[in-house]
């Protein structure tokens, strides 16, 4: 990798990226890699590696808007293809028990295990606000709060200092994904708003995952 740093409409530019989906980026598995494509100021998204969807448009396959974003089947594809390499390869899904692929040669931006996520999340913060002075940062939301496969929620919240904090809700699903199985409800929106200003930050929002019916 290479990458070149420079201010970018007052954000920080990386560089160019593909963003790996391995065959996922059309499931909820996806949500690093449709953020991606829906619009970023840190990379310029050169094409996806998703080998299931190779041949379309990202954004078609993911809302159906055109954003001239290919698909490839793999990365040897891509640099055929366009003759470049990128500065980066962002792995844009979750994968089981964190593990690449053998053919995967890419930096991790969104895998930091668990127990470092506090300290990382407070560095990011810190660099964000000397470099760019916002007025305001969001924080993407990777988890929920008591999500028993990862509830990361927590350390945006306390580490972050949210103050604020919108809340997406999916009233079609009983389960929490994955984990149906076992049991794992999903906490109602009242109980969950407690709970978040439990950890005193307020919820100024709320929004609807339309997923398993029609809203």
């Amino acid at each position: 990798m290479n990458p070149t740093y420079k201010e970018h409409t007052n954000r920080i530019y990386m560089g160019t990226a593909v963003v790996l989906t391995k065959g996922l980026f059309h499931l909820n598995d996806a949500k690093t890699a449709h953020g991606l494509v829906r619009g970023t100021e840190r990379f310029t998204i050169m094409g996806v590696i998703d080998e299931g969807n190779a041949g379309k448009d990202a954004g078609v396959v993911l809302d159906g808007i055109q954003r001239d974003i290919p698909i490839f089947s793999s990365v040897k594809a891509f640099t055929y293809t366009t003759g470049t390499t990128p500065d980066y390869a962002v792995i844009g899904v979750a994968l089981c028990g964190g593990r690449l692929d053998d053919d995967w040669q890419a930096l991790v931006l969104d895998a930091t295990p668990n127990d470092f996520v506090c300290g990382e999340l407070e560095a990011a913060i810190v660099e964000c606000a000397e470099k760019s002075n916002p007025d305001l940062m969001i924080l993407e939301g990777q988890s929920a709060l008591r999500n028993p496969l990862g509830p990361c929620g927590a350390e945006l919240i306390v580490s972050g200092n949210a103050k604020g904090v919108i809340l997406q809700h999916t009233p079609f699903r009983n389960f929490f994904d994955t984990v149906e199985g076992f049991g794992c409800r999903l906490p109602t929106v009242e109980g969950e708003i407690k709970l978040i200003e439990m950890y005193g930050a307020k919820v100024i929002a709320v929004t609807l995952n339309g997923e398993g019916g029609i809203l």
